[in-house]
């Protein structure tokens, strides 16, 4: 049984097909309901879904611009698009990002069914695959295994040189731990490194899914001469492989990696970064494994999927415009909650750092310190703790230095939240601007918190607490403020008896009108007219 999103701005749209379809018939268990790309992405966040129909034309974010980022963390997703324009440059984007059908509204539902028919049968088709990558007990019990942790601790001690490769050791030491290379050829040296996980795991799962992807690696990159894959105490990936035979061909063995990579994406939910050697001879794997880990560490743009080790050049030095002097304009247009400049200057910032090619660690922490501050500035500038808007655990400079596109994914969720801070701080100040035009027009009646309340649907604990918290006074002293400060103004420009003001302002008693007055002018509304009456 699969699940199906259903997402498009207009609700009796989504009713008339969640209604008219019946979806058990087509092994669908359950069908959810979006009227936005962003509640879309949280249900995906909470939910496992199969396949997505969606509206093309949305306020906001478009159907084109959700599949998009559904590509991105959901591969595996079926997406049919709706829309109600017979359009064809909609059609060739929709088909340039890999939707599965693309219908015209109105639509018939009988040809709608018919189509996530055939979607679920894709999904079903990909899940036999996707259950050999993902038999959790099979590969918890090869992880079990004896013997492939000693081969790893084998080639671990080798490439930290606790053991000798010399030419006369490696053929013992090759039938000890029952190796299948060939000792007298020289071999090829993989390196890959998980850059992130799409997903979030615990540490065991994390270990069992690295476990998989090691012998993914040695099914998919196998050419048929035997190679070997084993992961370093920094959890990088090494494969070994015969350096001739069917690993000769480097366009073919590049191939294979891309392969390799991409599955590992759509199945383990993580992206690879790749480095290979030439032909070396055993006693020079160490040097050469350090050699890789030192290029991984320098290359922080990422740019290309495999890099070799004789193409490794030294990091270009920083100068002109590297691209951080948007960081300024960035800052300025957060703090107007100026989303699109924001999003643009973003975007223009890291697509002249990618085009660069010359982005060193120093400049990812210079654009990380730059983030942070804008953070801490702006929550400080709104009144909020940056601890209660944005988890502080992700503030991991170390994962967000790595690489340019960690660091591109790392910023972009904290300018999303400070956009989403600034919209927010709006809506409270159309809020507070609301609850003073009602007490502002209504000062010459009595009325309650309840009423307040009432007139902006909200509860009136919480509006009491909210505008406390907005404008550091409370709703009663504020009322108190108003009447009095119009009371003052009739008995200063007005020959109004001062039991007429009393009512004016929304008092029924002289001695209560009179307390409160006294509480804030420190003297009685007479004194007050006689000491401060206009001539």
């Amino acid at each position: 049984m699969f699940n199906l999103l259903i997402v498009d701005d207009e609700y009796y749209a989504v009713e008339s097909i969640v209604q008219g379809i019946p979806w058990p018939e087509l092994n669908i268990a359950g069908v959810l309901q979006a009227y936005s790309a962003r509640a879309a992405r949280e249900l995906f966040l909470a939910s496992d879904i199969h396949i997505m129909i969606a509206d093309i034309e949305m306020p906001d974010e478009t159907g084109l611009e959700l599949l998009e980022w559904v590509n991105e963390h959901y591969p595996r997703v079926k997406t049919i698009f709706l829309t109600a324009h017979s359009n064809f440059a909609y059609a060739q984007k929709a088909l340039q990002l890999g939707s599965f059908d693309y219908l015209v509204k109105p639509v018939d539902k009988k040809r709608l069914a018919a189509i996530v028919e055939q979607a679920a049968a894709a999904v079903r088709k990909e899940r036999g695959l996707n259950d050999a990558f993902h038999n959790y007990e099979h590969y918890l019990a090869l992880w079990n295994a004896t013997r492939p942790l000693l081969t790893e601790s084998f080639w671990q001690q080798a490439i930290d040189q606790h053991i000798s490769m010399r030419e006369e050791n490696v053929q013992e030491l090759f039938k000890l731990y029952d190796i299948p290379l060939p000792a007298e050829q020289p071999v090829r040296l993989l390196l890959f490194h998980i850059d992130f996980w799409d997903r979030e795991f615990s540490l065991r799962d994390m270990k069992v899914l690295q476990y998989a992807i090691k012998n993914a690696a040695l099914e998919m990159l196998d050419g048929g001469n035997g190679i070997q894959a084993f992961y370093d105490r920094q959890d990088h990936l090494f494969v070994l492989l015969p350096a001739g035979g069917a690993h000769a061909d480097e366009h073919e063995l590049s191939g294979r990696c891309v392969r390799f990579m991409d599955a590992c994406r759509a199945y383990f939910y993580c992206q690879l970064a790749c480095y290979g050697s030439d032909a070396v001879e055993y006693a020079q794997l160490a040097a050469t494994s350090r050699k890789l880990q030192e290029m991984e560490r320098s290359d922080v743009t990422r740019l290309q999927l495999i890099r070799w080790l004789r193409d490794a050049a030294l990091p270009l030095a920083d100068g002109g415009d590297n691209g951080l002097a948007r960081l300024p304009k960035l800052h300025g247009f957060l703090e107007t909650g100026n989303g699109k400049a924001a999003k643009e200057t973003w975007e223009e910032m890291f697509a002249h750092l990618e085009r660069s090619g010359s982005v060193t660690n120093a400049t990812l922490q210079t654009i990380y310190f730059g983030i942070v501050f804008m953070l801490f500035d702006l929550a400080q500038k709104q009144g909020v703790e940056a601890g209660t808007l944005y988890d502080l655990g992700k503030l991991d400079q170390s994962e967000a230095t790595r690489t340019l596109p960690n660091c591109k994914r790392w910023s972009q969720d904290v300018i999303e939240t400070l956009l989403r801070l600034h919209n927010q701080g709006k809506e409270r100040n159309a809020l507070i601007d609301k609850i003073h035009a009602f007490i502002d027009q209504r000062l010459c009646a009595e009325f309650s918190r309840e009423d307040i309340a009432g007139h902006v649907h909200l509860n009136p604990v919480y509006v009491s607490r909210l505008y406390k918290k907005e404008t550091g006074m409370s709703l009663t002293d504020y009322i108190l403020e108003k009447r009095m400060e119009r009371a003052q103004r009739y008995l200063t420009e007005t020959s109004y008896k001062v039991t007429a003001i009393m009512e004016m302002v929304g008092y029924q008693s002289i001695s209560h009108f009179t307390q409160m007055f006294k509480k804030v002018y420190r003297m009685t509304p007479q004194e007050y007219r006689k000491h401060n009456r206009s001539p």
